[in-house]
Protein backbone atom coordinates (compact mmCIF):
# COMPACT_ATOMS: atom_id res chain seq x y z
CA UNK A 1 0.00 0.00 0.00
CA UNK A 2 1.59 3.63 -1.02
CA UNK A 3 2.22 5.72 1.72
CA UNK A 4 2.60 9.74 1.47
CA UNK A 5 5.66 10.93 2.64
CA UNK A 6 6.38 14.44 1.70
CA UNK A 7 3.37 16.79 2.63
CA UNK A 8 4.02 20.35 3.33
CA UNK A 9 1.63 21.54 5.87
CA UNK A 10 0.54 25.30 6.85
CA UNK A 11 3.64 25.01 8.91
CA UNK A 12 6.24 24.83 5.69
CA UNK A 13 5.33 29.09 6.36
CA UNK A 14 4.07 30.87 3.37
CA UNK A 15 4.30 27.62 0.92
CA UNK A 16 1.31 25.30 2.09
CA UNK A 17 -2.58 25.78 2.22
CA UNK A 18 -3.06 21.98 3.88
CA UNK A 19 -3.81 21.98 7.31
CA UNK A 20 -3.34 19.09 9.39
CA UNK A 21 -7.40 18.48 9.85
CA UNK A 22 -8.28 18.53 6.27
CA UNK A 23 -5.13 16.52 5.03
CA UNK A 24 -5.91 13.57 7.92
CA UNK A 25 -9.60 13.71 6.88
CA UNK A 26 -9.03 13.60 2.59
CA UNK A 27 -6.37 10.62 3.69
CA UNK A 28 -8.79 8.47 5.54
CA UNK A 29 -11.32 9.79 2.91
CA UNK A 30 -9.08 8.06 -0.31
CA UNK A 31 -8.42 5.07 2.16
CA UNK A 32 -3.98 5.52 3.46
CA UNK A 33 -3.40 3.11 5.60
CA UNK A 34 -0.17 5.34 6.38
CA UNK A 35 0.86 8.94 5.96
CA UNK A 36 3.81 11.02 6.31
CA UNK A 37 4.56 15.19 6.97
CA UNK A 38 7.65 16.66 6.20
CA UNK A 39 7.40 20.41 6.74
CA UNK A 40 10.53 22.60 5.92
CA UNK A 41 12.91 23.06 8.21
CA UNK A 42 10.79 22.92 11.40
CA UNK A 43 8.71 19.73 13.31
CA UNK A 44 5.80 22.19 14.64
CA UNK A 45 3.16 20.32 13.61
CA UNK A 46 4.51 16.56 13.86
CA UNK A 47 3.03 15.54 17.77
CA UNK A 48 -0.16 17.14 17.01
CA UNK A 49 -0.13 16.02 12.72
CA UNK A 50 0.55 12.21 14.88
CA UNK A 51 -2.02 12.61 17.42
CA UNK A 52 -4.23 13.54 14.99
CA UNK A 53 -3.42 10.65 12.74
CA UNK A 54 -3.55 7.88 15.44
CA UNK A 55 -6.91 8.98 16.65
CA UNK A 56 -8.37 8.25 12.87
CA UNK A 57 -6.88 5.72 12.03
CA UNK A 58 -3.80 6.36 10.60
CA UNK A 59 0.11 5.34 11.19
CA UNK A 60 2.06 8.65 11.33
CA UNK A 61 5.41 8.90 9.28
CA UNK A 62 7.04 11.88 10.81
CA UNK A 63 9.40 13.35 8.59
CA UNK A 64 11.17 16.88 7.50
CA UNK A 65 12.50 18.47 4.64
CA UNK A 66 15.79 19.86 5.56
CA UNK A 67 18.06 22.63 3.18
CA UNK A 68 21.64 21.33 3.45
CA UNK A 69 24.74 22.39 1.86
CA UNK A 70 26.70 19.05 0.81
CA UNK A 71 30.04 19.82 -1.27
CA UNK A 72 28.83 23.59 -1.27
CA UNK A 73 24.90 22.63 -2.95
CA UNK A 74 22.38 23.28 -1.64
CA UNK A 75 19.54 19.90 -1.37
CA UNK A 76 16.27 19.88 0.20
CA UNK A 77 17.54 16.08 2.14
CA UNK A 78 13.80 14.26 3.17
CA UNK A 79 14.50 12.69 6.88
CA UNK A 80 12.23 10.11 8.02
CA UNK A 81 12.27 9.46 11.62
CA UNK A 82 12.23 5.72 11.76
CA UNK A 83 11.05 5.14 15.56
CA UNK A 84 11.48 7.16 18.62
CA UNK A 85 14.98 7.60 18.42
CA UNK A 86 14.76 9.10 15.07
CA UNK A 87 12.03 11.77 16.06
CA UNK A 88 14.51 12.62 19.06
CA UNK A 89 17.37 12.88 16.64
CA UNK A 90 15.20 15.04 14.06
CA UNK A 91 14.49 17.23 16.64
CA UNK A 92 18.16 17.62 17.47
CA UNK A 93 18.32 18.49 14.11
CA UNK A 94 15.47 20.99 13.64
CA UNK A 95 17.26 23.01 16.85
CA UNK A 96 20.58 23.33 14.51
CA UNK A 97 18.66 24.27 11.55
CA UNK A 98 17.35 27.18 13.80
CA UNK A 99 20.55 27.88 14.65
CA UNK A 100 21.62 28.35 11.28
CA UNK A 101 23.55 25.51 10.85
CA UNK A 102 23.49 23.97 7.29
CA UNK A 103 26.50 21.76 6.33
CA UNK A 104 25.74 18.64 5.51
CA UNK A 105 28.34 16.48 7.73
CA UNK A 106 27.56 18.73 10.57
CA UNK A 107 24.74 16.02 11.44
CA UNK A 108 26.40 13.22 10.52
CA UNK A 109 25.39 11.66 14.49
CA UNK A 110 21.79 13.01 13.86
CA UNK A 111 20.93 10.15 11.25
CA UNK A 112 20.85 7.32 13.65
CA UNK A 113 17.24 5.52 13.19
CA UNK A 114 16.09 8.31 10.31
CA UNK A 115 15.94 7.19 6.57
CA UNK A 116 17.42 9.90 4.31
CA UNK A 117 15.95 10.07 1.11
CA UNK A 118 17.73 12.81 -1.53
CA UNK A 119 15.77 13.75 -4.49
CA UNK A 120 16.77 12.48 -7.93
CA UNK A 121 17.41 15.62 -9.36
CA UNK A 122 19.76 16.72 -7.03
CA UNK A 123 21.51 13.16 -7.10
CA UNK A 124 25.05 12.88 -8.60
CA UNK A 125 27.34 9.10 -8.88
CA UNK A 126 29.14 8.67 -6.36
CA UNK A 127 27.53 10.76 -3.46
CA UNK A 128 28.49 9.57 0.09
CA UNK A 129 25.25 10.06 2.16
CA UNK A 130 25.31 7.49 5.24
CA UNK A 131 23.85 3.90 5.76
CA UNK A 132 20.48 4.06 5.24
CA UNK A 133 20.08 6.34 2.34
CA UNK A 134 17.23 6.28 -0.76
CA UNK A 135 16.55 8.16 -4.16
CA UNK A 136 13.21 10.08 -3.99
CA UNK A 137 11.97 9.61 -7.57
CA UNK A 138 9.07 10.69 -9.66
CA UNK A 139 7.65 8.22 -12.43
CA UNK A 140 9.29 9.91 -15.18
CA UNK A 141 12.58 8.41 -13.26
CA UNK A 142 11.78 5.40 -14.64
CA UNK A 143 14.44 3.61 -16.44
CA UNK A 144 17.07 5.45 -14.57
CA UNK A 145 19.70 4.13 -12.64
CA UNK A 146 20.85 5.44 -9.51
CA UNK A 147 23.53 4.17 -7.17
CA UNK A 148 21.00 3.79 -3.67
CA UNK A 149 17.57 2.02 -3.77
CA UNK A 150 14.77 4.03 -4.57
CA UNK A 151 11.23 5.63 -3.09
CA UNK A 152 8.39 7.00 -4.80
CA UNK A 153 8.82 11.19 -3.93
CA UNK A 154 5.30 13.05 -4.37
CA UNK A 155 5.23 16.04 -2.99
CA UNK A 156 1.97 17.59 -1.58
CA UNK A 157 0.98 21.23 -0.98
CA UNK A 158 -2.57 21.71 -2.03
CA UNK A 159 -5.43 19.80 -2.26
CA UNK A 160 -7.03 21.50 -5.74
CA UNK A 161 -4.78 22.87 -8.57
CA UNK A 162 -6.70 26.40 -7.97
CA UNK A 163 -5.26 26.67 -5.07
CA UNK A 164 -1.65 27.07 -7.03
CA UNK A 165 -2.92 30.80 -7.32
CA UNK A 166 -3.09 31.23 -3.62
CA UNK A 167 0.38 29.39 -3.15
CA UNK A 168 1.83 32.01 -5.62
CA UNK A 169 0.26 35.18 -3.48
CA UNK A 170 2.14 33.49 -0.20
CA UNK A 171 5.30 33.13 -2.53
CA UNK A 172 5.43 36.66 -3.13
CA UNK A 173 4.83 37.45 0.21
CA UNK A 174 7.57 35.68 1.59
CA UNK A 175 9.85 36.91 -1.20
CA UNK A 176 8.81 40.40 -1.27
CA UNK A 177 8.25 40.75 -4.92
CA UNK A 178 5.48 41.70 -7.31
CA UNK A 179 3.13 38.52 -8.14
CA UNK A 180 4.33 38.29 -11.60
CA UNK A 181 7.75 37.60 -10.04
CA UNK A 182 7.36 35.24 -7.75
CA UNK A 183 8.01 31.90 -7.91
CA UNK A 184 5.17 29.46 -9.63
CA UNK A 185 4.08 26.24 -7.67
CA UNK A 186 4.29 22.94 -9.71
CA UNK A 187 1.14 21.34 -11.04
CA UNK A 188 -0.42 18.68 -9.54
CA UNK A 189 1.03 18.56 -5.75
CA UNK A 190 -2.28 17.47 -4.60
CA UNK A 191 -2.55 14.32 -2.46
CA UNK A 192 -3.89 11.46 -4.96
CA UNK A 193 -5.45 7.89 -3.87
CA UNK A 194 -2.78 5.31 -2.97
CA UNK A 195 -4.21 3.38 -6.10
CA UNK A 196 -3.81 6.45 -8.73
CA UNK A 197 0.02 6.62 -7.26
CA UNK A 198 0.67 3.17 -7.55
CA UNK A 199 -0.58 3.31 -10.90
CA UNK A 200 1.35 6.28 -11.55
CA UNK A 201 5.14 4.16 -10.09
CA UNK A 202 4.44 1.18 -11.79
CA UNK A 203 7.08 1.62 -14.36
CA UNK A 204 9.07 1.88 -11.23
CA UNK A 205 7.66 -1.77 -9.31
CA UNK A 206 11.32 -1.31 -7.01
CA UNK A 207 10.18 2.19 -5.82
CA UNK A 208 6.84 0.87 -4.57
CA UNK A 209 8.38 -2.49 -2.52
CA UNK A 210 11.45 -0.55 -1.26
CA UNK A 211 8.38 2.32 0.35
CA UNK A 212 6.68 -0.75 1.96
CA UNK A 213 9.24 -1.99 3.43
CA UNK A 214 10.64 1.00 4.73
CA UNK A 215 7.65 2.24 6.22
CA UNK A 216 6.42 -0.85 7.62
CA UNK A 217 7.85 -1.14 10.76
CA UNK A 218 7.73 2.82 11.54
CA UNK A 219 6.27 3.91 14.84
CA UNK A 220 6.29 6.15 17.64
CA UNK A 221 5.57 5.77 21.83
CA UNK A 222 5.05 9.51 23.09
CA UNK A 223 5.38 9.82 26.95
CA UNK A 224 3.03 12.75 27.67
CA UNK A 225 3.96 12.62 31.23
CA UNK A 226 4.94 15.97 32.49
CA UNK A 227 8.35 16.50 33.35
CA UNK A 228 9.88 18.77 34.81
CA UNK A 229 13.99 19.34 35.14
CA UNK A 230 15.99 18.77 38.45
CA UNK A 231 17.52 21.50 39.69
CA UNK A 232 20.15 20.34 41.81
CA UNK A 233 20.60 16.46 41.60
CA UNK A 234 22.86 16.59 45.41
CA UNK A 235 19.43 17.75 47.46
CA UNK A 236 15.97 16.94 47.12
CA UNK A 237 13.93 19.87 45.80
CA UNK A 238 11.64 20.01 48.22
CA UNK A 239 14.19 19.57 51.15
CA UNK A 240 15.92 22.68 49.18
CA UNK A 241 12.33 24.91 48.61
CA UNK A 242 11.48 24.22 51.91
CA UNK A 243 15.53 25.43 53.47
CA UNK A 244 15.56 28.38 50.90
CA UNK A 245 11.55 29.56 52.03
CA UNK A 246 12.24 29.29 55.91
CA UNK A 247 14.97 31.35 55.56
CA UNK A 248 13.31 33.63 53.43
CA UNK A 249 10.55 34.02 55.95
CA UNK A 250 13.24 34.33 58.86
CA UNK A 251 14.98 37.09 57.04
CA UNK A 252 12.07 39.41 56.09
CA UNK A 253 11.12 38.96 60.05
CA UNK A 254 7.94 37.36 59.41
CA UNK A 255 7.69 35.47 62.50
CA UNK A 256 4.00 35.10 63.40
CA UNK A 257 1.84 32.00 63.30
CA UNK A 258 -0.54 33.40 60.38
CA UNK A 259 2.91 33.52 58.03
CA UNK A 260 4.25 29.79 59.13
CA UNK A 261 1.03 28.19 58.27
CA UNK A 262 0.16 30.04 54.99
CA UNK A 263 4.24 28.87 54.29
CA UNK A 264 4.22 25.40 55.18
CA UNK A 265 0.58 25.17 53.10
CA UNK A 266 1.84 26.39 49.95
CA UNK A 267 4.81 24.26 50.36
CA UNK A 268 3.17 21.29 50.43
CA UNK A 269 0.95 22.16 48.00
CA UNK A 270 3.70 22.79 45.60
CA UNK A 271 5.12 19.60 46.12
CA UNK A 272 1.79 17.51 45.57
CA UNK A 273 2.01 19.39 42.08
CA UNK A 274 5.63 18.38 41.81
CA UNK A 275 6.63 22.05 41.34
CA UNK A 276 9.45 22.31 43.65
CA UNK A 277 12.38 22.35 41.10
CA UNK A 278 10.14 24.96 38.67
CA UNK A 279 9.92 27.28 41.79
CA UNK A 280 13.41 26.87 42.60
CA UNK A 281 14.57 27.25 38.71
CA UNK A 282 11.98 30.40 39.00
CA UNK A 283 14.05 31.80 42.13
CA UNK A 284 17.72 30.83 40.80
CA UNK A 285 16.96 33.04 36.84
CA UNK A 286 16.18 36.27 39.30
CA UNK A 287 18.51 35.53 41.26
CA UNK A 288 21.18 35.45 38.95
CA UNK A 289 19.20 38.73 37.10
CA UNK A 290 19.55 40.43 39.93
CA UNK A 291 23.01 39.42 40.61
CA UNK A 292 24.31 41.31 37.15
CA UNK A 293 21.90 44.01 37.86
CA UNK A 294 19.37 43.34 35.36
CA UNK A 295 15.96 45.11 36.15
CA UNK A 296 13.49 42.75 38.10
CA UNK A 297 9.54 43.42 38.24
CA UNK A 298 7.72 42.86 41.38
CA UNK A 299 5.98 39.87 39.62
CA UNK A 300 2.46 39.61 37.67
CA UNK A 301 -0.61 37.75 37.91
CA UNK A 302 -1.67 35.32 40.48
CA UNK A 303 1.90 34.36 41.62
CA UNK A 304 1.63 38.18 43.88
CA UNK A 305 -0.37 35.79 45.81
CA UNK A 306 1.99 33.39 46.70
CA UNK A 307 3.72 33.19 49.97
CA UNK A 308 6.89 30.83 48.82
CA UNK A 309 7.24 33.17 46.00
CA UNK A 310 7.55 36.12 48.03
CA UNK A 311 10.03 35.14 50.50
CA UNK A 312 12.37 34.02 47.68
CA UNK A 313 11.83 36.87 46.34
CA UNK A 314 10.51 36.03 43.05
CA UNK A 315 7.76 38.89 44.13
CA UNK A 316 7.74 41.93 45.94
CA UNK A 317 4.57 42.24 47.26
CA UNK A 318 3.51 40.60 51.07
CA UNK A 319 0.32 39.01 50.08
CA UNK A 320 -0.56 38.32 53.73
CA UNK A 321 0.01 42.35 54.15
CA UNK A 322 -2.39 42.47 51.74
CA UNK A 323 -4.54 40.16 51.99
CA UNK A 324 -4.08 38.65 48.37
CA UNK A 325 -5.58 34.94 47.83
CA UNK A 326 -3.02 32.38 47.58
CA UNK A 327 -2.18 31.54 44.38
CA UNK A 328 -0.93 28.31 45.26
CA UNK A 329 -4.37 26.58 46.77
Amino acid sequence: MFAQLDTKSVYSFMDSVVDLNSYVARAKELGYQALGLMDRDNLYAAYHFAQLASRNGLRPLIGMEANLFYEGRKIPFRLLAKNNQGYKNLMKLATELSSGQREFTAFSDYLNAIALILPSEDWEPGMTLGSEVFIGVRPEDAGKEFDYPVVPLHTVRYFENADRSTIQMLHAISQNVSLSEASICPMNQLLFSPQEMESAYSDIPEALNNLEQLVSDITYQFDTDLKLPRFNRDMPAVDQLRQLAQSGLESKKLTSAVYQERLDKELSIIHQMVFDDYFLIVWDLLRFGRSRGYYMGMGRGSAAGSLVAYVLDITGIDPVKNDLLSSVS
